[in-house]
């Protein structure tokens, strides 16, 4: 007698949804003339104080670039300008209050970023919206030694 084993076979599905969350590279910052032709969410390496002690030098950012108008409380990169060239960029955080005020941390101010002042129209019309910064990530080394 022969003894034949018969072994069921199934066809594994066609997977429609990826393994896992998809890899992005981290990338410098660069001029504010490469943030502004940046779009979706992009995760970049500080080189500078962007936030006072917030946002330092080698912390990396994740900006939200589809977010170009101040939509509610959060940190958003903006570009500032003074006379007719834009300056600086760097990230602030903006508040609405329920009287319909819109107010911005100036770590400038006092240099701790916790100074609000109000954001008056002549200052708003100066003032460009990058993105809107999601989460800051830190370096474990920056969080050992506080």
């Amino acid at each position: 007698m022969t003894a034949v084993a018969a072994f069921k076979t199934t066809a594994t599905p066609e997977r429609t949804v990826p393994r896992g969350v998809e890899a992005t590279a981290v990338t410098p910052m660069g001029a504010r003339e490469q943030l502004t032709q940046c779009r979706g969410l992009h995760l970049l390496q500080t080189h500078c104080q962007l936030f006072g002690d917030f946002i330092c030098a080698h912390d990396v950012i994740e900006v939200d670039f589809d977010q170009r108008r101040i939509k509610g409380d959060a940190g958003y990169m903006i570009a500032f300008r003074h006379s007719d060239d834009y300056s600086w960029y760097g990230v602030r955080r903006f508040q609405s209050l329920p009287n319909c005020e819109l107010w911005m941390a100036d770590p400038t101010i006092h240099g701790d970023g916790q100074a609000w002042r109000m954001v008056t129209p002549e200052l708003m019309a100066n003032i460009e919206v990058l993105g809107m910064v999601r989460e800051v990530y830190k370096p474990r080394s920056k969080l050992l030694r506080r």
